[in-house]
């Protein structure tokens, strides 16, 4: 497969042992979902590094495969940095609710003093974990010492995209359309200038479901970037989604046959 910044942009990060693990891997896989699925089953079967299964389970989490992450808890359910990941998935497929679990375990890493681009990963986790709780569960100390951190370190500013994916989605829970719109704007500049191309298209694809009820032509061609991204990955649920998204406009219009076959 062809490198991409979802990848590769964790490189510096990595200790030697992890980053050839993740570099094989991925010199030998056709495609991204190819990589997390080899990803997973290596650091499952085989001798392996704890940073090795965070990302298995990073990656296993940008996909939303939750069949990968059940597998990865199983049997490594108990280790720090992949807790918060777990919880969060844990709490989305309706098994707990309680999403200030996820908070406590990543704030548990953060207590471990861990590298400054785990807190920010553990910091990110915890946003997340506020904005699924959102607005019973929300603590602004995480964005802002997120944005702190980001102004400080230009070496880590690919995490903005997952930032403002995140803020946009909150605003858009507000009812202020623009304000979210304008992060996922910033959030498409980051992950392009990062070659992030997963979150790219998710990205995308988010700002295409927003505005349907204000502009179904512009929608339309978002949904269709985000497709084209997505399958280039080989990420066939997040391309089905895609195709879902544009039945219902084709429905909306009108154009039911055609619906039906993207449905």
């Amino acid at each position: 497969m062809e490198p991409v910044g979802t990848i590769t942009m964790y490189f510096p990060f990595m200790d030697s042992e992890t980053r050839d693990i993740i570099q094989t891997v991925m010199d030998e896989a056709d495609h991204y979902h190819d990589f997390v699925h080899e990803l997973n089953r290596r650091v499952c079967e085989e001798e392996t590094t704890e940073l090795a299964v965070f990302f298995a389970t990073h990656h296993a989490v940008v996909l939303s495969d939750f069949n990968l992450l059940d597998r990865l808890a199983r049997k490594y359910g108990k280790l720090a940095i992949i807790r918060p990941n777990l919880l969060i998935a844990s709490a989305l497929k309706g098994r707990d609710e309680d999403f200030q679990k996820a908070r406590d375990a990543a704030d548990y890493v953060i207590s471990k003093n861990p590298p400054l681009w785990l807190h920010l990963e553990m910091l990110v986790n915890k946003l997340e974990a506020e904005l699924f709780g959102y607005p019973v569960l929300f603590h602004v100390d995480s964005r802002d010492e997120i944005e702190e951190i980001l102004e400080r370190n230009p070496d880590l500013e690919f995490y903005k995209s997952r930032l403002y994916h995140f803020l946009s989605v909150r605003a858009n829970k507000d009812g202020d359309m623009d304000t979210a719109l304008e992060y996922l704007e910033q959030a498409i500049a980051s992950s392009e200038e990062h070659n992030d191309l997963n979150r790219y298209a998710r990205v995308v694809r988010t700002k295409a479901v927003f505005i349907q009820g204000r502009d179904i032509k512009q929608s339309v061609l978002l949904l269709e970037r985000a497709g084209r991204a997505l399958e280039s990955l080989g990420d066939s649920d997040g391309f089905s989604d895609v195709l879902f998204q544009q039945g219902k406009i084709m429905a909306v219009r009108g154009e039911y046959n055609q619906a039906i076959t993207h449905i």
